[in-house]
């Protein structure tokens, strides 16, 4: 794991104006407040650009273009006009500035509760991208505003969220396919309580014709007596589950800051969520100002002593909280990005880029950018999941289309359709790309053949013996969910009894950009029905440690054993049954006992069912 902090610019004011994101080709983005107005940066290889003023303002988030190199800010100017702005940046690198609300006469913004939130649009038209933001005003209602770069006229549309009670810190998360989600801080007496609303599909081009989205019900998401009083809300959608972290209380006995988590399955009712759960559980230490990054990964600051604040988090693997970023310093307001690293020969590692605000002395503050590697279980761990398709219940899933029903073979069960199966795949988001994953299964005498179809187009024939489980792995075409950001899944019988399926998982893919332009590698296209595979060590040659990484079509026992040159087994590194999957384990360059092994020429063997291969690796001193 590897920490590394950059200093970058003094500002003024301790607060949350701080935020960065990631763009295509390693670009990163940062949006920051100093002395009432905004400041824009962005980092190529090691070093950032000087900061540019953007405008007069507080309060900036940012948010970036569907081709993942246009900059959007969205911030409140109160020092001159109480206006609430947006700014996006043009490919010449001046900035198109348009209001997106005005504060009407007694409407003048509070200092406190005006932090606006955005996010952009999944689903591609010609009309552009389009902005989602909400934010609050000083009669503490919620608002929904919804803006493009195309409409210059007049104020954007916009819908009142919540104007019942005072309501403050709105946050605003997006699903592919354009459901919204919002969460914020209801004040009803003397508790603050979390409400949650959420739309159906919104598309651009309706809101463009002035037909705005419908919410559901305000539905409470923090629990009177248990996670309440509550306050700082923010909220993540990743796959099919939309996720709320707040601070609340560790109990009602202790009124010490922690920071609750909950999770919503966006197929079920809005008001059907998983039970809330305490991820900081630092009874002694006040936990605030929670933010999300994927489904992986949840950061906030965290009071170490009486006058200091670092930066933790909690990575879903582990079983309790960790600080991430710690310095003399106290660091408060953090915003995170975070992805897995697209480098196919080190072990999956999510990377959480961090930015924050630091007190270097009293009243002067600098804000800081740090990225955090956390290896996810670096000793042998598949790729992390999207989300996966519910098969072989009595209930079919939500995503199926078509199916004639249902079997159970322990351990194994399938859907099956006399001639074909369909499933409507959704929340694909066009800035990534994704590996699909599926298990076919039969039993019988006689081999089947299937054909795969992605929106009516043949990507794969695949032929099968009985009693065996096969797994087809799919580089999914872009093109197919560029436009609606959702994909049909056709399996077609050729030759067999049925078309049939035992296992259906989607695996979000960050891409590493070789074309040299914007949107990616675009090459990828559908892999054939694969072997078991055994990869180059990288590195190689190696001083200390070195990752392998193979990969299985069909549940095998696997060994996997390191050679001298003599051809004399000095290390075991595996020996277990594994499901089909993507997988890394590492070696550091010692033997079973645990000693040093002298540096040369080594040998790796992975043995499977009906599959061996042998490479070469070099250990040098």
């Amino acid at each position: 794991m590897l920490s590394i902090i950059l200093v970058i610019i003094s500002i003024v004011n301790a607060s949350s104006d701080t935020m960065e994101v990631k763009g295509m080709k390693d670009i990163y983005y940062r949006v920051f407040a100093s002395n009432n107005n905004i400041y824009f940066q962005y980092k190529t290889d090691k070093s950032w650009t000087t900061p540019e003023q953007v405008g007069n303002g507080r309060y900036p988030c940012i948010a970036l273009s569907s081709d993942g190199n246009s900059p959007w800010i969205f911030y409140v100017n109160r020092y001159y006009e109480d206006v609430f702005k947006c700014a996006i940046r043009r490919p010449d690198g001046t900035w198109k500035i348009r209001t997106i609300y005005s504060c009407k006469e007694n409407e003048r913004t509070d200092d406190y509760n005006v932090g606006p939130s955005m996010t952009l649009a999944t689903i591609s038209t010609a009309g552009g991208d389009l902005g989602y933001g909400v934010f609050s005003d000083n009669y503490d209602r919620i608002f929904f505003v919804a803006f493009d770069t195309i409409r210059n006229y007049g104020e954007p549309p916009y819908q009142v969220i919540d104007e019942s009670y005072p309501c403050l810190a709105s946050s605003i998360s997006i699903t592919p396919g354009d459901l919204l989600h919002v969460v914020w801080q209801r004040d009803i007496g003397d508790e603050g309580k979390i409400f949650y609303r959420t739309t159906e599909k919104v598309h651009p081009d309706d809101i463009r014709h002035d037909i705005l989205p419908s919410w559901s019900e305000p539905f409470e998401i923090s629990e009177p007596g248990y996670t309440a009083p509550a306050s700082n809300p923010s909220t993540e959608a990743y796959g099919e589950y939309v996720y709320a972290a707040w601070r609340g209380p560790y109990d009602q006995n202790n009124t010490t800051g922690e920071i609750w988590r909950r999770a919503r399955n966006i197929n079920q009712y809005p008001w059907v969520w998983e039970d809330p759960r305490n991820i900081s559980e630092t009874q002694d230490n006040e936990s605030n100002y929670p933010v999300m990054s994927t489904n992986f990964v949840t950061v906030w600051h965290e009071q170490v002593d009486k006058n200091n604040w670092d930066i933790w988090a909690r990575f879903e693997p582990e079983q309790s909280a960790q600080p991430i970023f710690q310095t003399p310093n106290s660091s408060k307001y953090p915003h995170i990005n975070g992805y897995w690293d697209p480098n196919p020969a080190v072990p999956p590692t999510f990377c959480c880029n961090t930015i924050w605000t630091e007190e270097i002395i009293p009243e002067v503050y600098e804000v800081r950018f740090g990225c955090y590697r956390y290896e996810y279980n670096p000793q042998e761990e598949k790729a992390p999941l999207y989300y996966a398709v519910e098969i072989g219940d009595s209930i079919a899933s939500p995503y199926c289309v078509q199916r004639t029903g249902y079997l159970h073979y322990n351990p194994i069960s399938i859907d099956y359709g006399n001639q074909k199966l369909k499933y409507k795949l959704p929340y694909l988001n066009p800035q990534y790309y994704y590996d699909l994953r599926a298990i076919v299964f039969h039993r019988g005498q006689n081999n089947h053949t299937q054909q795969f179809y992605i929106d009516s187009s043949l990507t794969r024939t695949v032929s099968y013996t009985p009693n065996r489980p096969e797994t087809v792995l799919v580089r999914i075409p872009k093109a197919t969910y560029e436009r609606d950001a959702e994909i049909l899944q056709e399996i077609n019988r050729v030759l067999g009894t049925r078309a049939v399926i035992a296992d259906l998982k989607l695996y979000q893919v960050e891409m590493i950009d070789s074309s040299g332009g914007g949107g990616g590698t675009q090459s990828a296209g559908i892999t054939s029905l694969q072997r078991p595979s055994l990869h180059q060590s990288y590195p190689n040659p190696f001083k200390s440690q070195t990752a392998i990484r193979y990969s299985l079509t069909t549940p095998s026992k696997v060994s996997l054993t390191i050679y001298d040159i003599s051809g004399r087994a000095v290390r075991r590194l595996l020996d277990a049954t594994k499901e089909p999957g993507l997988y890394t384990i590492s070696w550091n360059g010692r033997d079973d006992k645990g000693r040093t092994l002298a540096q040369g020429v080594y040998f790796y063997r992975l043995k499977t069912d009906g599959f061996s291969d042998t490479k070469r690796l070099v250990l040098i001193r």
